[in-house]
């Protein structure tokens, strides 16, 4: 079982943009994944991309350097 912990969450509009920040991300060597949207919050497409926390400030760079349009961001335990 995956011990909860911190985790930044990224939601979209579009279960595509969800796909493309997966593949920029592993691409470019940054941690995260794509999740079900958690019950606690909503998004428009019902998927979403999940990291460490401590990674919230590069990652959020990163998705600006590569035009990545970010919903929301929400920190919660996962």
């Amino acid at each position: 079982m995956i011990e909860k912990k911190q985790r930044i969450i990224f939601t979209f509009e579009k279960t595509t943009h969800v796909i493309k920040t997966e593949m920029k991300c592993k691409d470019a060597g940054m941690p995260g994944r794509v999740i079900p949207v958690p019950t606690a919050i909503s998004a428009g497409c019902g998927l979403c991309f999940m990291a460490d926390i401590e990674y919230k400030d590069e990652l959020i760079l990163f998705m600006e350097k590569e035009n990545i349009e970010i919903e929301n961001t929400y920190e919660m335990m996962l």
